[in-house]
């Protein structure tokens, strides 16, 4: 299994390239993982701007293009700044003279193609609700399966590598939140179904409409 398999429906070239990405971190080749990322990154930028990319464009002038085109829009700016992330992290593992197995910058590579899939997905076959809510599993790249349960460090070290170990647990810098009292969420809870109701239906409109925003400014582009 693989986090990216909603693309595999509708471009099955671009599931297949960051698939094997997906495989070479699991076996432990995180400088082959990144420049595989990259190779996925450039050819979602040339499937996004189609008929635009000229025969001389490079993977820079492709980012320039979108980000010239994005009208400060702060979705495709982040857009833009995870293709230069991939493009530069991809450049340096490529020319690297020696294997520094770095899996921290791997993963992170993994998480942002991940989230350039996403608007790239909805951008260009229509927004999907339950898709741009979605976060990237460490769990489904790991093992294959997704059970919403967070793996123990223990269990991960046991069937991986312990540098794969450090490298996860250097990703993340989140803390974990106390779980508040049963008696605080009921009384909580009542009080906020209504608000929290309304928030969501505002959130999603607004998504809507950036997405909406985005389609017009890649028909745009593409004219």
């Amino acid at each position: 299994m693989s986090n990216f398999l909603f693309l595999k429906k509708n471009n099955e070239n671009l599931f297949n390239i960051i698939s094997e990405a997906e495989n070479l971190f699991r076996d432990e080749y995180f400088e082959q993982s990144v420049v595989q990322i990259r190779r996925f990154a450039e050819n979602l930028c040339r499937d996004l701007l189609q008929e635009k990319v000229l025969p001389d464009d490079t993977f820079d002038s492709m980012i320039n293009k979108i980000k010239d085109n994005s009208f400060e829009n702060i979705r495709m700016k982040e857009f833009a700044d995870d293709l230069y992330f991939l493009k530069k992290h991809g450049n340096t593992s490529a020319h690297s003279s020696s294997a520094v197995q770095n899996g921290k910058v791997a993963l992170e590579c993994l998480e942002r193609a991940y989230e350039i899939s996403i608007l790239y997905s909805n951008v260009k076959y229509g927004y999907n609700k339950k898709l741009d809510k979605a976060v990237y599993s460490e769990e489904l790249l790991m093992t294959g399966k997704k059970t919403g349960k967070k793996s123990s460090p223990k269990v991960l070290k046991e069937k991986y590598s312990k540098e794969l170990e450090k490298t996860r647990k250097n990703s993340s810098n989140i803390k974990a939140k106390k779980t508040p009292k049963v008696q605080n969420v009921q009384k909580a809870g009542k009080k906020q179904k209504t608000k929290s109701k309304i928030k969501e239906k505002i959130f999603h409109a607004i998504i809507v409409i950036t997405l909406l925003a985005l389609s017009y400014l890649f028909m745009t582009i593409n004219r």
